[in-house]
């Protein structure tokens, strides 16, 4: 399956099974890794920290076409 199909994964569970999105998804994380775009440290007592979640689009430009 090629992101060319132009389906879009709705969870998580359903982007994991299909290689292009798995991909998509290593990227993403090499990218955000590479650019030191977090630290990992530890949380003061009592304080929450934030959840997050992966959102599966696949990237258009102004014409249409996928980039």
């Amino acid at each position: 399956m090629s992101l060319s199909s132009k389906h879009e994964p709705t969870a998580y569970p359903e982007a994991a099974t299909k290689p292009c999105w798995q991909e998509a998804r290593n990227v993403e994380i090499d990218a955000l890794v590479s650019n030191h775009t977090w630290d990992i440290v530890s949380t003061p007592p009592n304080v929450r920290p934030i959840g997050f979640k992966w959102v599966y689009k696949i990237k258009r430009g102004p014409d249409g076409n996928i980039e």
